[in-house]
């Protein structure tokens, strides 16, 4: 079997398989971005991903675990067991593989890996998606990101994408735990929104997803307040911003997948900030359970 090189890790983390890339599938559409979002992804920080860019109306099916071959030679395949859902971890408390700054550690593959290539498709499936669209689902859309979630594949909702689905309350109330209500709602107000020169974000606790990260200040950005939370995420960063709701980046309350939301990322200066490109490498990291 061919050697594959070594990686971040433990020192005595031994690679299994051959291809250990991380899949990511960027969905984008229904609000405009600057180019400096796909270039964001070109960063060589984001060395050891394969990342695909499929804006809508998109096909989430690459997500689903494929199905096992039919045949009787050979034992049938399970979807990969979902990992417990971590525990909060309160502001200040340490975490596991917790650092000055949140530490954690990269895996060289989930224990599931490779998956069966299925569909003639030439990968494996997807293991994460990145949304930064504004839309609401289809039908088969819907079936395939529930399917998906509920077998542990990986969410990054950024920016735009934390207004999708307004008529889906599974989605907001059981999957991202956060909305920005785009219309009043009976009792729920809209968000609302305000271009503001400085937003200074503070990391939250020592999660993993904060490796490298510190205390760092976005330009030319929007803050955004009044925001649907649901009292279960756990904050990931913070502001003071008073045009801001505070927490401005959290972990999501799916108890399957791995989701994580992140609000700021409307500019181009906030696209090319090295502290905001290393918070979305380690939330794709940690949602395909490479960072622990």
């Amino acid at each position: 079997m061919t050697q594959v090189p070594s990686a971040p890790g433990p020192a005595n983390q031994s690679p299994r398989f051959a291809k250990t890339e991380l899949w990511v599938q960027i969905t984008t559409g229904g609000q405009p971005y600057p180019p400096s979002f796909q270039d964001m992804f070109l960063d060589p920080m984001f060395i050891g991903m394969e990342i695909w860019a499929i804006d809508q109306p998109a096909s989430f099916a690459a997500l689903l675990p494929p199905a096992p071959p039919a045949t009787t030679a050979r034992a049938a395949v399970p979807p990969p067991a979902a990992a417990p859902a971590a525990a909060p971890v309160p502001p200040g408390a340490p975490g596991p593989g917790a650092g000055a700054l949140g530490g954690g550690t990269e895996r060289l593959e989930p224990a599931d890996y490779p998956w069966e290539p299925s569909g003639g498709r030439p990968h494996p499936g997807y293991d994460v998606l990145v949304l930064n669209d504004q839309t609401n689902f289809s039908e088969s859309q819907r079936t395939d990101v529930r399917q998906a979630l509920d077998a542990g594949r990986g969410l990054v909702v950024l920016h735009h994408a934390l207004g999708d689905n307004q008529d889906w309350p599974w989605w907001y109330e059981e999957v991202t735990g956060g909305q920005f209500v785009l219309a009043d709602r009976g009792a729920v107000r809209r968000s609302t929104t305000t271009r503001v020169a400085s937003l200074a974000v503070t990391p939250a606790g020592r999660h993993p997803i904060l490796r490298h990260i510190p205390t760092f200040t976005l330009t030319n950005e929007r803050a955004c307040k009044g925001l649907w939370q649901s009292p279960k995420i756990t904050p990931v960063l913070q502001t003071s911003q008073p045009d801001s709701d505070a927490t401005v980046a959290w972990v999501g309350v799916h108890p399957t997948a791995r989701v994580v939301c992140i609000q700021p990322g409307a500019s181009r200066e906030t696209h090319r900030h090295p502290a905001y490109r290393m918070l979305v490498r380690n939330s794709i990291l940690w949602a395909g359970r490479r960072l622990i």
